[in-house]
């Protein structure tokens, strides 16, 4: 007999697959209800990450944020939402959840880089 938590990680695998699957027909509300479903079954970045960058490269940048506003809060999310906001041109907001990131990774190179880009964008805006 599964448990509530084997059960749990079934939903949330298949409902990332679903995800995946709409990413990929271009359905991207489909996608998003699936992925935030998956989120709410507290999926991480590393399970949901395919979700994400397939909207994001197909320039769905608010698509993907909702995502990973439901998404657990590790320090690769973090990072992921910070970056996300940034580019949309919500500096202040990337810089606040980039800080975050940093605080939870110190040691991460990437997390720095993206913070420092950031920090000079909110300093120079265009």
């Amino acid at each position: 007999m599964e448990t509530a938590t084997q059960i749990e990680v079934t939903s949330a695998v298949s409902l990332i697959r679903e995800a995946i699957h709409f990413v990929e027909r271009g359905e991207w509300s489909k996608a998003v209800t699936s992925a935030k479903g998956a989120a709410r079954l507290d999926a991480s970045w590393s399970a949901l990450g395919p979700v994400v960058l397939g909207l994001y490269a197909a320039g769905r940048l608010e698509e993907s944020i909702q995502i990973l506003e439901f998404t657990r809060r590790d320090p690769e999310t973090l990072n992921a939402l910070g970056c996300s906001a940034f580019e949309l041109g919500r500096v202040d907001a990337g810089v606040s959840v980039l800080r975050q990131a940093v605080a939870a990774a110190p040691s991460c190179p990437s997390f720095l880089a993206n913070l420092s880009v950031a920090f000079r964008a909110q300093a120079h805006p265009v």
